[in-house]
């Protein structure tokens, strides 16, 4: 429940541009999912890494996409999570299909099929 009480905190404006971000983005050294096994970190962008794994169950090789921020906000949270929803509706021989959307900290990982695709900077 939100209490909407409280004053706002108030920012000095000028200082606010040369003030440290809340929130620092770092790059997660290991992924930490539970029935997982990473292999082998293979991307780095702005607001996601991924991750080439194996699923613990059935040993089957997975790719998992992850949010970088370890505080995501609402919106990063949906459109992480539509990613899953309007993938999984499409079947197309382009396209990698989602496996899972699991509970990763504070936000998602989604679990897709690996069968071998490099990524595209490896590639060019």
């Amino acid at each position: 429940m939100f209490l909407w009480n409280s004053p706002l905190p108030r920012y000095n404006l000028t200082n606010l541009a040369n003030s440290k971000p809340l929130v620092k983005f770092t790059q997660m050294k290991m992924l930490h999912l539970p029935d997982y096994r990473e292999t082998k970190q293979i991307y780095t962008g702005t607001n996601t890494l991924v991750y080439r794994a194996i699923r613990g169950i059935d040993d089957q090789p997975v790719i998992i996409k992850v949010l970088r921020n370890p505080l995501p906000n609402l919106n990063e949270l949906v459109k992480f999570r539509n990613q899953y929803l309007l993938t999984r509706e499409l079947e197309h021989p382009l396209l990698v299909q989602p496996l899972a959307l699991e509970d990763y900290g504070n936000g998602y990982a989604l679990v897709m099929q690996d069968e071998g695709e490099i990524p595209l900077g490896e590639y060019w």
